[in-house]
């Protein structure tokens, strides 16, 4: 399947994919609350990491809406990062928030927490880490909060269910399910095989919230 997010233009006003957009005014016109609509401002995040480097795939809901994200999107060499990986062209620091020049943003802080028991137990360094860790939202735009229903919404989504499905079979990776269990699942019958973490409100990839030998394997898998 063709990545619809090559066709992504950075120098447009709205963020919203071409083949998104009708649904996307659609969606936000019934949402009463402002906190759960769609940030139109903010570049999508469907993927973060490299495909080909991958080891350990997350498949998550949506990319949140913090504090200074918008700030942190006109900076240049963030902005760059993220317009790559949509193209899947990013080779240095492919899961960028790792990167140590992006550690300040929304996204560093957000995945640094997320990650840090896995970055202590596994010894590898942030730059080898990036290229092991790929995260895939079940929906690629930003929120504050989530009001997404459990059916599919944009076009744009075909596309993270293809690369979910293909990730989920590529030999040697490990797929794992932060959130959004119910959607993955009604998506596609493979994802019913999926492990999910234990706590999906405080989704940390940790030893405590997934059954210890599925972290082990996952440590052994990140260090080979």
């Amino acid at each position: 399947m063709e990545n619809p997010w090559r066709n992504f233009d950075r120098k447009s006003k709205s963020m919203i994919l071409s083949v998104d957009r009708e649904a996307i005014e659609h969606y936000n016109s019934e949402k009463r609350s402002k906190a759960t609509r769609v940030v139109k401002g903010s570049i999508p995040s469907p993927f973060i990491g490299s495909p080909s480097s991958a080891r350990l795939v997350l498949l998550n809901l949506n990319p949140g809406h913090r504090g200074s994200d918008l700030e942190d999107q006109k900076k240049p060499n963030f902005r760059k990062a993220i317009v790559l990986t949509l193209k899947h062209e990013l080779k240095d620091y492919p899961f960028y928030p790792l990167n140590p020049k992006f550690r300040h943003t929304e996204a560093g802080k957000w995945w640094t927490k997320k990650l840090d028991r896995l970055r202590e137990a596994s010894e590898l360094n942030d730059a080898i880490l990036s290229r092991m860790i790929m995260v895939i939202e079940w929906f690629p735009y930003h929120s504050t909060k989530c009001g997404l229903p459990e059916k599919p919404i944009c076009k744009s989504q075909e596309y993270s269910f293809y690369l979910a499905k293909k990730m989920f079979h590529k030999p040697g990776v490990i797929t794992v399910g932060m959130r959004a269990m119910k959607r993955w699942r009604s998506a596609d019958p493979e994802f019913e095989k999926v492990r999910f973490l234990r706590s999906n409100q405080n989704p940390c990839i940790s030893r405590g919230n997934m059954d210890g030998r599925l972290f082990d394997r996952i440590i052994k898998r990140l260090r080979q």
